[in-house]
């Protein structure tokens, strides 16, 4: 990793929370294909959109987070990769 020692004792916890979530969002998420597809459209279109969802989790998520205050945002986040609440102290 390229965080300083400090760095890495404050997120360690969020860094391997993360790292775990992988594997479910891999079998959740867009695949490699319709992500390299996507990838591939925006670099050709005349007139790229400046942001691109890849599959149906990400456009769900974009329509309910439109409505939601970042809080209520973080908290979900929070719930589905299970992250503490705060920081380690560090």
């Amino acid at each position: 990793s390229d965080l300083p020692e400090h760095g890495l004792r404050l997120y360690r916890v969020f860094i391997d929370k993360a790292m775990a979530h992988i594997p479910e969002q891999n079998r959740i998420g867009a695949s490699a294909e319709a992500v390299g597809q996507t990838v591939l459209h925006a670099l050709t279109a005349s007139r790229p959109k400046s942001r691109y969802l890849v599959g149906k989790d990400a456009q769900a998520g974009a329509i309910v987070a439109r409505f939601m205050p970042d809080p209520v945002k973080d908290w979900i986040t929070r719930q589905i990769i299970k992250l503490p609440k705060t920081l380690p102290d560090g």
